[in-house]
């Protein structure tokens, strides 16, 4: 009996140590690795995280009107579901894979968005959509060459 309670003893002491350790080892990351990211606010920290696409849909959501349809033309799913949550709950966004897929029908949206930029993207879309109903609304430019357009109806 006294040797099963030195062995617990023991471990409970190396336990102690080790989450010690952690602590302590965590706290250096705090001075080490986050300290570029205390000062900054949480729209900084979102585009540090994100990069040009926090900027574009933060750009699409200035340049567009409240309660409008967006049909949201990417080939970035991370990009497609990111708007979905940047844009919520003003505006209805719908992307290329739901239409192709047959989630979507058709409709006349208030505006088209592409990001990135590719002609691929627009030779996708040019039979699902009526091109000559929308004009060149707004341009943008990221600081990775990355660029988004949006048309309006």
């Amino acid at each position: 009996m006294l040797r099963i309670n030195k062995i617990l003893l023991f471990l409970l002491s190396f336990w102690i140590i080790i989450a010690a350790f952690r602590t302590f080892y965590n706290f250096s990351k705090l001075y080490t690795e986050e300290k570029d990211w205390y000062m900054l606010t949480s729209e900084e920290k979102r585009g540090k995280y994100f990069g040009d696409t926090h900027y574009f849909l933060r750009f699409l959501d200035s340049s567009t009107a409240k309660n409008s349809s967006i049909f949201f033309i990417t080939d970035d799913l991370k990009s497609y579901y990111l708007s979905r949550y940047y844009i919520y709950p003003k505006k209805e966004i719908y992307g290329l894979h739901d239409l192709i897929d047959g989630r979507q029908t058709l409709k006349n949206y208030d505006y088209i968005a592409i990001y990135p930029v590719s002609t691929s993207l627009q030779n996708q879309t040019k039979d699902l959509l009526d091109w000559n109903k929308y004009e060149l609304s707004a341009t943008y430019s990221g600081k990775n060459k990355q660029t988004g357009i949006i048309y309006k109806k």
